[in-house]
């Protein structure tokens, strides 16, 4: 504490790759020391998408291509493969290498689920560059309270959220209230009486 290093970096060989660059606060390592560097990029909004998050599905509009649909089949098969795991886990006699087990499968249910969740992310914002894309501000707690409880499982394997950071990390997001978005016409608003139609 109380204590500074000044580091000169003005005439590094890494100058020209840097130029107009912000520099972020040095990382200090037993070694070597770590100089973030961030680009400010103009992001030049020209289209917009609405998007419906539903269990098995992302699908969103937009008047320039239509409707697009994201499948979340992946994401899904990956929890419920090691809820299995998990739940036969509980039969194991002892505790120690249940608890262990335990971890170990949720650590990899974890980064298998995040992985899934960039690469989709990661896909859209390619194919949609420049996009506005509008979600649905989903209160999973309150879904899950209002639901029955063969729904609540399954809305629990969904991550609408985590897939939104991921999106928010890569373009512009604009969340929306969720009432009445089923209902209502994209085009002309007329709001439905019910889901059919």
């Amino acid at each position: 504490p109380h204590e500074y290093v000044e580091v000169s970096y003005g005439d590094a060989w890494f100058l020209g790759r840097v130029e107009g660059c912000e520099v972020g606060e040095a990382i200090l390592k037993d070694d070597r020391v770590l100089i973030p560097f961030k680009r400010a990029e103009p992001y030049e909004v020209k289209r917009a998408i609405g998007w419906d998050c539903n269990e098995l599905t992302v699908d969103g509009f937009s008047p320039e291509f239509g409707f697009i649909h994201v499948d979340l089949k992946p994401l899904i098969a990956v929890r419920t493969t090691y809820h299995e795991k998990r739940r036969k886990l509980q039969r194991h006699r002892e505790r120690k290498k249940r608890k262990r087990k335990w971890e170990k499968y949720s650590h990899k249910e974890k980064n298998k689920c995040r992985d899934i969740e960039r690469k989709l992310a990661a896909q859209l914002t390619g194919l949609f560059p420049n996009t506005v894309h509008g979600f649905e501000e989903l209160d999973k707690e309150r879904i899950l309270r209002c639901s029955r409880k063969n729904l609540k499982k399954r809305i629990a394997r969904v991550s609408w959220r985590n897939f939104l950071r991921e999106i928010k990390q890569r373009a512009v997001v604009e969340e929306v209230d969720p009432r009445g978005t089923s209902k209502t016409c994209s085009r002309c608003g007329f709001v439905a009486k019910d889901l059919r139609g």
